[in-house]
């Protein structure tokens, strides 16, 4: 949705997370959510001007990437935008512990011994994962580019497979001047627009 959605109420950084879900509660229908599933990521405020990013989540369980995000200024929401819309019927019931999902996920980058960052049930690929970070380890593939990652690898919650895994270093050669747009946490995340200056790099 992009546009501009009256408010009864100026944006503050006091109440800029009321004011987003005060919206999302009274056009959930017509928005096509269930803000029960949607928990706060992250909240923004720069003057006159509000961000509030929204988890996806279902039956409780983060999907992965998918977030929701309420743009405000001033008075009246501006812009809405949700990346997943699809309706699941999974099951949300692991055959697999964490601890198993860790040891399989270490196991494949060959690094039994070090620890874990994070471990998490997930929905990826619509379909129930387990998420396993690990910290910074050598590239198990001999690689000149890269030889080292920091992966989040996604493990089958029932026969511990690996379904995929993302490395969270991105390598690039940048200079000249940053602005406005920055990802959240992991590279496939959705964009977010943030009020900063130029910054040098």
């Amino acid at each position: 949705m992009v546009g501009r959605a009256s408010l009864n109420e100026k944006v503050t950084a006091g109440n800029v997370e009321i004011v987003a879900k005060t919206f999302l509660e009274q056009n959930s229908r017509t928005l096509g959510l269930n803000v029960d599933q949607l928990v706060i990521q992250k909240e923004h405020f720069d003057k006159s001007f509000g961000v509030v990013t929204y988890q996806m989540t279902y039956q409780g369980i983060p999907i992965f990437g998918k977030y929701a995000n309420v743009v405000i200024k001033i008075d009246a929401v501006v812009k809405f935008k949700q990346d997943y819309q699809k309706s699941l019927s999974i099951s949300v019931i692991p055959g697999l512990t964490s601890n198993d999902a860790e040891i399989a996920a270490k196991e494949f980058f060959g690094v039994p011994e070090v620890g874990v960052l994070d471990s998490k049930l997930i929905i990826y690929q619509d379909k129930l994962a387990y998420q396993v970070d690990l910290p910074l380890i050598k590239n198990w593939r001999p690689s000149e580019d890269k030889p080292y990652i920091e992966p989040s690898a996604f493990i089958d919650p029932n026969n511990g497979e690996l379904i995929d895994f993302i490395d969270n270093i991105e390598y690039d050669d940048l200079s000249g001047t940053v602005t406005g747009m920055i990802y959240p946490e992991f590279a496939t995340d959705q964009q977010i627009e943030v009020s900063f200056g130029n910054e040098w790099v």
